[in-house]
């Protein structure tokens, strides 16, 4: 019996792919998930909607990461071709990737008042929330001075998913303690015009929204903190809100090293190219003929 309707899942982005040999089975460097309950399948493609579910009793592969949130999955069809989709990682009982921590101290034996580089972030400690249009001038310098991320909550007074949202995840002690190097605002639009404005700056469309600004006028990025599961709004927990919000801080060091160890990689090969350059000139000059 087939689990799902499967043109219509590659067409939603939920890939359909042949493979030269068993590439679905685990070669000891994938995770292999057997699904013990039916779990949502998402499309491959932004924004990751719903396109259906994997059974019961499905094998699926882990070929890799997506976000905190998602990891990218294989499964295997009975005609011998693959199915690739998007699942929570909540769902497939996996933990979440592990959070950043501190730079390591500088060494006792060279005497150094400089900050480690990548600790900036421990700079700035704060469990509290900052309100509304004064908060978000006070957020916007402390991130100037600190250069930490920036967590802006959108909420409303009325709406229950906002206080779920509040009450289980963004006001609990240990949500606040593992986001203490994290600049935290929450904003509601109704309690006056320059909230209103704050609205239309970050282009709010619905409650609640969590946007997070991950350096000093960098563009806002929308983290989701909640996700409906069978009915029911489910809020992430702690450890995977915080690792939500600061992945793209990890994700850009990465960059930045790769990009550095691009640019040396490619000094040193034209420097390479420059010293050979001049020893054939040498040999082109020396008045004498070379056999190889």
């Amino acid at each position: 019996m087939k689990p799902w309707g499967y043109t219509l899942l590659a067409a939603a982005g939920i890939v359909a792919v042949a493979f030269a040999g068993d590439a679905g089975e685990s070669d000891g460097t994938n995770t292999v998930v057997d699904v013990t309950q039916r779990i949502p399948a998402l499309s491959t493609q932004p924004p990751h909607e719903q396109r259906g579910y994997f059974p019961q009793g499905a094998r699926l592969v882990v070929i890799g990461p997506t976000t905190s949130e998602l990891v990218r999955v294989r499964f295997r069809r009975s005609d011998g071709r693959f199915l690739e989709a998007l699942c929570h990682r909540a769902d497939l009982g996996l933990a979440p990737p592990a959070l950043p921590g501190p730079a390591p101290a500088p060494s006792a034996r060279k005497a150094s008042t400089a900050i480690p580089t990548g600790a900036d972030w421990a700079r700035y400690k704060s469990r509290k929330w900052l309100e509304d249009w004064d908060g978000h001038k006070e957020a916007l310098e402390l991130q100037r001075k600190h250069k930490v991320p920036l967590l802006i909550h959108f909420y409303t007074d009325w709406s229950e998913d906002c206080e779920v949202i509040w009450k289980e995840l963004l006001n609990d002690m240990k949500f606040k303690n593992l986001a203490k190097h994290i600049i935290k605002l929450r904003i509601n639009q109704e309690h006056g015009k320059q909230e209103g404005k704050l609205a239309r700056r970050y282009r709010l469309r619905k409650y609640p929204t969590s946007l997070v600004i991950d350096k000093p006028r960098g563009e806002p990025r929308k983290v989701a903190l909640s996700r409906w599961s069978f009915g029911r709004l489910s809020v992430l927990k702690p450890d995977q809100a915080v690792t939500a919000i600061m992945v793209d801080v990890e994700a850009e060091k990465a960059r930045l090293a790769e990009e550095k160890a691009r640019a040396e990689e490619a000094a040193r090969a034209a420097a390479e190219k420059a010293a050979a350059g001049k020893d054939e000139s040498a040999e082109e000059d020396d008045g004498l003929i070379h056999f190889d």
